[in-house]
C-alpha cells in the first residue's frame, strides 16, 4: 500500500506538470551539449597546453563568468527549463521519498538526518557532476529572484569545489594519456619506422641484386 500511494503521488505530480517536460527536455539537451564541450574538449585542452595550476584559475574564472550568465538569462527569461524549480517542488512535497524509505527513515534516525540534510548532499552532488549555476539555482529559497548574500555564498563555493574536482580528473586523465603515449604508443611507431626500414632496405637489395645481373 506504501509503495502504491507513493506512485500514485508521483503520478499526480507529473500530470499536473506535463505541459512543462517539452521545454525541460530541450533545456536539459543543451546544457548536456554545452556541458560536454566545456567540461572535456575545452577543459582538458586548457589544462593540457597550461598546466594544473595556471589552467585551473583560468577555466575556474570562466566558470564562473559562464554560470553567472547562465543565471542572470534563467532569472531574465522567468521559465523553468532545466526542471530544478520542478525538482525544488517535487524534494518539498516528498514526491522524492517512496513510502518504505519513509519507513526505513523511521527505523534508523540517522537515515533520516541523512536525508533531512538534503540540502548539504545536494549541493557536494550538484557541484560535482554539474556547474555553480545549477547549484544555486536549485538550492536558492526562490524562484527567478537573482542572488543574495546566501545564494553568492553558494555559488562561489560551488565553483571551487566543482572547478578543483574537474581541475584534479582531468589531470589525471591527461597524465595517464601521457604515460599511456610513453609506454605505448613511441613503441608502436618505432616498431612502425623499423618495419617500414626492413621492408624499404630488402626492395634496395633486390634492385640493386637485379642490376648486376
Amino acid at each position: 500500500m506504501e509503495r502504491k500511494g507513493w506512485y500514485s503521488r508521483l503520478a499526480a505530480f507529473v500530470a499536473a506538470r506535463r505541459e512543462r517536460f517539452g521545454m525541460i527536455i530541450f533545456g536539459q539537451t543543451f546544457n548536456a551539449i554545452f556541458d560536454h564541450v566545456f567540461n572535456y574538449w575545452i577543459y582538458i585542452s586548457v589544462l593540457y597546453l597550461h598546466g594544473s595550476l595556471k589552467g585551473g584559475v583560468i577555466l575556474t574564472l570562466a566558470d564562473i563568468a559562464i554560470s553567472f550568465l547562465f543565471v542572470k538569462f534563467y532569472d531574465w527569461l522567468k521559465r523553468d527549463w532545466l526542471g530544478l524549480e520542478m525538482a525544488r517542488e517535487a524534494r518539498d512535497l516528498g514526491v522524492l521519498i517512496p513510502g518504505f524509505l519513509e519507513k526505513f527513515m523511521a527505523k534508523y534516525p540517522i537515515v533520516k538526518k541523512i536525508v533531512e540534510s538534503g540540502d548539504i548532499a545536494a549541493f557536494f552532488i550538484l557541484s560535482i557532476f554539474f556547474d555553480p549555476f545549477i547549484t544555486t539555482v536549485y538550492l536558492r529559497d526562490r524562484q527567478y529572484g537573482g542572488m543574495r548574500g546566501k545564494e553568492w555564498m553558494i555559488f562561489f563555493a560551488s565553483a571551487v569545489l566543482s572547478n578543483v574536482w574537474w581541475t584534479g580528473r582531468n589531470t589525471i586523465l591527461i597524465r595517464a594519456f601521457l604515460i599511456l603515449k610513453a609506454w605505448i604508443v613511441v613503441p608502436v611507431l618505432i616498431l612502425v619506422f623499423v618495419g617500414v626500414y626492413i621492408v624499404l632496405r630488402r626492395k634496395y637489395r633486390k634492385s640493386e641484386d637485379a642490376l648486376e645481373s
